[in-house]
């Protein structure tokens, strides 16, 4: 991460907060700023985690952006009915208090947001707000944005979201299956993309040993930490806890983090993507050296060092 302008699109979450937490540190966080998404929770629970973690985290002056409460369109499979995860508010029912966040335009506010250039972007939930400012304004935003860090999709192994195959797995991931069509049109705007997507996540597992011993210095990682541990009394057998033998909570936002720093956490390899729109594997992405998008498809090099830095940060 260099010292430009930061901007976190996000659906806080657990994971989303995190990745806020571990760039906190940096002096660049200074010029950082939220936008909020539906996803994990609604967009009220995710601008009201957003607002509570900042406040938790000392820095109550971040401005957040109330965004997007739906997707672009009707979701082909679900409709209205979205699937939602960690707890009743999306943070595995940890209540974060703060003000409440105004509503207005989004996509005004977030192209005003941009005016500044060469903004970093980390996007780790549904790429709705992005999206409609691509498509309102495409060469504004590719010109404005220096370098976009997502967290979607699966793409060399299996997803967490979406119908089950014959053999009872998944192929997509909650972040693109929730707005397949604004993921694709992100992944088509020429911004050059870091890519991290849920089979690369999966490698970055904290297991419930570790969280559970975890002193944590601060009240804002007091806050991480007991929504950690929370999520191992809700999701109880889960899937999301499949990466290891021992229950893992698998913190897939924070690798964008990792990528940005670049210190030899991460690596990045050019694949050509896309993201299947409709039907049964609505959400599903897959390489297409055709008909695809450019990215840089990030894998994650060395994960018992970046859980030992994850830790290393919550003890500081």
């Amino acid at each position: 991460m260099s010292g430009n302008p930061v901007v976190y699109d996000c659906d806080p979450g657990p994971d989303d907060a995190v990745n806020i937490f571990l760039a906190s540190g940096l002096p660049q966080f200074r010029n950082a700023n939220v936008v909020t998404s539906f996803g994990c929770g609604s967009v009220t629970d995710s601008s009201q985690n957003a607002v509570g973690f900042l406040d938790a985290l000392k820095y109550p002056d971040i401005p957040v952006i109330h965004g997007a409460s739906e997707p672009m369109q009707r979701h082909p499979l679900r409709g209205e009915d979205l699937p939602r995860f960690f707890g009743s508010n999306g943070f595995n029912d940890i209540s974060l208090s703060g003000a409440a966040v105004p509503e207005g335009d989004p996509t005004k506010r977030l192209h005003d947001l941009l005016r500044a250039g060469n903004v970093e972007y980390f996007l780790t939930g549904p790429c709705t707000n992005l999206a409609k400012l691509i498509l309102q304004d495409p060469e504004y935003a590719k010109s404005q944005i220096s370098r976009l860090y997502i967290m979607g999709g699966a793409l060399r192994g299996t997803g967490n979201e979406g119908p089950k195959d014959s053999e009872g797995k998944q192929w997509a991931e909650f972040n693109f299956y929730l707005d397949a069509i604004s993921a694709n049109v992100v992944l088509s705007s020429g911004i050059p993309i870091s890519l991290v997507t849920w089979d690369t996540a999966q490698k970055f597992a904290v297991p419930k040993s570790t969280i559970d011993s975890l002193t944590p210095k601060s009240e804002a990682a007091s806050v991480l930490v007991d929504t950690m541990k929370a999520f191992f009394s809700i999701y109880k057998n889960d899937k999301h806890q499949e990466a290891t033998a021992e229950p893992s909570f698998i913190l897939s936002d924070a690798i964008t983090h990792m990528d940005s720093l670049q210190v030899g956490l991460t690596s990045r390899e050019p694949v050509s993507v896309r993201v299947i729109e409709g039907g049964q594997d609505v959400g599903r992405l897959v390489e297409d050296s055709e008909g695809g998008h450019t990215v840089d498809y990030v894998t994650l090099r060395e994960p018992e060092r970046a859980i030992s830095y994850l830790v290393e940060q919550l003890e500081r």
